[in-house]
Parts: structure tokens; C-alpha cells; sequence
């Protein structure tokens, strides 16, 4: 559960400093020339942000599919160490 918690926070930071960096982009673009653009331009964003939103969560979704259905191919690609000594713990405790 922490593990999961962890993950979800990191993502969501991502998702975060991706829908900021058109914001930063196109605000002094829109300073410089008329107020009419910039309305049209923070349409043109949000539609942009809400696109990345629904990629990012898609492939999120994917991922944590994926480790659910084949975890053995996860724990051999990704975090070998860490998902060894969980299971050393278990096996330990079963034992006595």
C-alpha cells in the first residue's frame, strides 16, 4: 500500500510540472501581444492538459495492469533488491 501511495504522488507531481510548462510557455506570449489571444490560447492549454492527463493516467493504468498480471517480470526488471528482501521477510516469518 505505501509502495503504491509513493507512486501515485510521484505521478501526480509529473502531471503537475507537465500542464505547467505550456502555462509558463504561453502567458508572456500572450502578455506581449492582446488579451484576445490569451483567451484563445488558455483554451487551446486547457485542451492540451486535459489530452496529457488522459495519457499520462492511461499508461499509469497500463503499467500497474501489466505488474498485476505478470508481477514475475516486474520484480526481475524493476526493483530486484527491494522486492527480495520482502519475500526473505515472508518466507522467514512462515518458517517459525
Amino acid at each position: 500500500m505505501k509502495g503504491k501511495g509513493l507512486s501515485l504522488s510521484k505521478s501526480k507531481k509529473r502531471v503537475l510540472s507537465l500542464i505547467s510548462i505550456p502555462f509558463i510557455f504561453y502567458i508572456p506570449i500572450t502578455l506581449i501581444f492582446n488579451i484576445t489571444i490569451y483567451i484563445d490560447v488558455a483554451k487551446i492549454v486547457a485542451i492540451m492538459a486535459l489530452f496529457f492527463i488522459v495519457i499520462i493516467a492511461m499508461i499509469l493504468y497500463k503499467k500497474q495492469a501489466f505488474s498485476n498480471r505478470n508481477s514475475g517480470l516486474g520484480r526481475r526488471q524493476n526493483k530486484f533488491g527491494s522486492l527480495n528482501r520482502k519475500f526473505k521477510k515472508k518466507i522467514v516469518k512462515k518458517n517459525y
